[in-house]
């Protein structure tokens, strides 16, 4: 639902109004992944512009309820101001312990039935969970592209240890695989749909 391109503006989100149609028109329930190219809740967001758009998106949301429209921001408290729908997975992107102790008292005033995590790039160990939020599903993944700095196997496997006593679900991505040396755990929540459709 919002592209990103770099060009005059820089790497900024973009919207198109045209692309709300579309989770209408597909046949089969889907998780659909919404502005992963640009972040709608950002801070450098036109607030009363910004504002509008994401209601009208939240509006198919709530009109869609067969689909998974999932959310993820760097900016968590651009996510206050809003009442999710229950088919809204909503994300928050953390980098290391500073960033997760920042976003976890945040999160926890989310008004969104489905609240994960998305800690990629991991680029620093994490050996607390700072209460009072648990994400429901979290996602580990490290950096990418040229001059990528890779995690430590010994960051990823703490991490994963200190969600799995709580059971909360959570998937390694492919990029762990050379760090790892195991093989991956890729979990998804029983209630996402298997197809996907990322209008990102």
């Amino acid at each position: 639902m919002a592209r990103r391109f770099y060009g005059v503006g820089g790497f900024l989100p973009r919207f198109y109004p045209e692309r709300l149609e579309e989770p209408y028109r597909l046949r089969k329930p889907a998780r659909i992944g919404v502005g992963f190219m640009g972040d709608m809740f950002g801070w450098w967001n036109d607030e009363v512009e910004e504002e509008s758009r994401i209601i009208d998106i939240l509006e198919v949301v709530s009109k869609c309820p067969q689909h998974i429209f999932v959310f993820l921001t760097k900016n968590p408290r651009g996510l206050l101001p809003y009442k999710f729908p229950p088919n809204a997975w909503v994300g928050v992107s953390a980098c290391n312990q500073e960033m997760l102790d920042q976003a976890a008292p945040i999160m926890d005033d989310v008004k969104a039935k489905v609240k994960w995590l998305s800690l990629e790039p991991l680029l620093g160990e994490i050996n607390s969970l700072p209460p009072p939020w648990l994400p429901n599903w979290v996602v580990i993944g490290g950096q990418t592209g040229p001059g990528a700095v890779k995690p430590l196997s010994a960051w990823i496997e703490g991490v994963v240890g200190l969600y799995r006593l709580f059971a909360v679900p959570y998937w390694e991505k492919n990029n762990l695989a050379s760090v790892l040396g195991r093989p991956l755990h890729q979990d998804i929540p029983l209630d996402i749909p298997k197809g996907e459709a990322n209008l990102s």
